[in-house]
């Protein structure tokens, strides 16, 4: 649905008004594949975060070329991506993302490594997401032990790591990092730009300008900053498995839409006018 832009009469609408985007779908995150759970009410915008698909992580043996190589301004091409994905309508058109920025999601100090391939981070707590998930570690006094090493398995508070230990040490700090997606790569009047939809096992290249500087058959994945079980998003992308499917849906959001925008002017006017009524004779 979309706010026409200064354009000629009968034409169509190539952008709409930014201020007309708002977070108005909650979303369920908490299952495999997000579900779409109904529009916003009021009572979401004050109680639910929002919080969009901007996020991107690697896990894929190989990964260590991509994160000793991102940096803001690349591009993150999503090779062999979803096709439904793609729309004919700026800024949906293709499977280039601009990378924003390296966004640290957990960090901590005091790494111990242990002996072997055994790596405990104090103060976390490892979860099935985690398998595949490359750390940062740092501060350690034996060289080797510093720099990225991949999670292969957990058990408890303790990983399995790629590196190999010859003997316990504690170093400085630990980090996981992420990279987020610019989400207005075409400026102002564009519909800001998310990844459509979370996906695991994405294939990926990492380009600066034309020159390919890494890239994975699989192992990207697009994620929100965190998995909250309900959440507030600008999109919500539905693949639908008939025609009836998709209109059943549009003509839902169309009418709680309606609805969300007369309940929010009747809050405005009750807020905003005083009333008064007199009882009795």
């Amino acid at each position: 649905m979309t706010v026409p832009v200064s354009v000629p009469p009968g034409s169509t609408a190539v952008a709409t008004d930014p201020l007309s985007y708002a977070p108005l779908f909650v979303v369920d995150t908490s299952g495999e594949t997000e579900v779409l759970r109904r529009v916003a009410t009021l009572r979401d915008f004050a109680e639910l975060p929002q919080l969009e698909l901007t996020y991107f992580d690697v896990r894929t043996p190989n990964a260590q070329a991509w994160f000793d190589n991102v940096q803001a301004g690349d591009t993150l091409r999503i090779t062999n991506g979803p096709a439904h994905w793609i729309q004919a309508q700026a800024p949906y058109t293709n499977h280039d993302f601009t990378v924003q920025g390296i966004f640290i999601r957990a960090t901590g100090s005091a790494p111990q490594a242990l002996t072997g391939r055994q790596l405990l981070l104090p103060g976390y707590a490892f979860t099935p997401d985690d398998v595949g998930r490359w750390v940062r570690l740092s501060g350690f006094t034996t060289s080797g032990y510093n720099g990225l090493t991949q999670i292969v398995s957990y058990l408890g508070s303790v990983a399995v790591v790629t590196k190999t230990f010859a003997s316990p040490e504690v170093g400085g700090t630990w980090q996981f990092e992420y990279v987020t997606v610019r989400p207005n790569p075409l400026g102002p009047g564009y519909e800001p730009r998310y990844f459509p939809t979370r996906a695991t096992n994405l294939p990926w290249s990492l380009y600066r300008g034309a020159s390919l500087l890494a890239s994975g058959a699989g192992g990207g994945a697009s994620m929100r900053e965190r998995k909250d079980p309900l959440v507030r998003s600008v999109r919500f992308t539905h693949l639908a498995a008939t025609l009836d499917e998709a209109t059943a849906l549009f003509e839902y959001v169309a009418a709680e839409l309606d609805r969300l925008q007369a309940s929010a002017a009747r809050n405005n006017t009750a807020f905003t006018t005083l009333l008064t009524r007199t009882e009795g004779p």
